[in-house]
C-alpha cells in the first residue's frame, strides 16, 4: 500500500514499530480484516505477543531482511516447477491482485484462485472456504 511503501521509504516503519505497537495494531485488525476486528480473545492472544519489545525488534529486522531479499527471491521463481496454487484476496488494500497475477505469470505451473471481497488476513475472515480453496488444490 502506499503508505507502507512511503514509511519504508522514509525509514519511519523502524520507529513506528518501536514506538507505535497499539497504533500498529489496531491499524492492522482495521485494515487488514474484512470486519475490522479478531475475535477478543485471539486479539488479546496476539496483543500480548506483539507489545514485547523483542517481538516488534524481531520484525523490524524481518521486514528490512525482507525488502533486501526480495530481488533474489524473485530470480528463483522460474525453478519452482511444481503445481503452485496462489490464494489471493481481491480487496486486499495493501497487496493488490496485479502483484498476484505477476506473482502466477513468475511461477511455471501456478494457478490463481482469488478470493472475491476477502481482505489481507482472509485466512481469519474465511478459515472454511480457505481449507476448502486448499483441498480441492490438493486433491
Amino acid at each position: 500500500s502506499w503508505d507502507i511503501s512511503l514509511m519504508r521509504r522514509l525509514g519511519l516503519n523502524r520507529l513506528v514499530l518501536r514506538y507505535g505497537a497499539r497504533v500498529v495494531f489496531e491499524r492492522a485488525q482495521r485494515t487488514f480484516l474484512e470486519h475490522g476486528r479478531l475475535p477478543a480473545a485471539i486479539a488479546n492472544d496476539l496483543w500480548r505477543g506483539f507489545r514485547r519489545d523483542e517481538v516488534r525488534a524481531h520484525l523490524r529486522r524481518m521486514c528490512a531482511g525482507y525488502q533486501a531479499s526480495l530481488p533474489r527471491v524473485t530470480r528463483l521463481f522460474a525453478d519452482i516447477d511444481i503445481d503452485t496454487m496462489v490464494v489471493w484476496a481481491d480487496a486486499d488494500p495493501h497487496f493488490p491482485l496485479a502483484q498476484a497475477e505477476a506473482l502466477v505469470a513468475a511461477l511455471p505451473s501456478a494457478q490463481l484462485r482469488t478470493l472475491p471481497g476477502a481482505s489481507h488476513w482472509f485466512m481469519w475472515d474465511r478459515p472454511d472456504e480457505v481449507a476448502d480453496t486448499l483441498l480441492e488444490f490438493t486433491a
